[in-house]
């Protein structure tokens, strides 16, 4: 259940879940930071830039799916974002 969290905060669109989900990006489930990355991106937040730039050296990988790496993740998001 606590999953689905991230993902649902970057579907709803609404910029209040920006600051939340940047603090998830410290979280120390992978998966977490992984679905955090993605609402973020979902989300266009510059604002989280900064964030999504220190974790371009973190190679722990999510649970689920291709077991993206947090690295790949935000280094995706952030070309979305930019």
């Amino acid at each position: 259940m606590r999953d689905i969290v991230p993902w649902a905060l970057g579907q709803i669109g609404d910029g209040a879940a920006i600051p939340p989900l940047i603090d998830t990006l410290d979280d120390s489930d992978p998966s977490m930071v992984v679905l955090a990355i993605y609402a973020l991106e979902t989300l266009k937040a510059r604002d989280a830039l900064p964030r999504l730039t220190a974790l371009l050296e973190d190679r722990r990988s999510a649970r689920f799916g291709n077991q993206v790496a947090i690295a790949d993740a935000a280094r995706e998001a952030i070309a979305k974002i930019r």
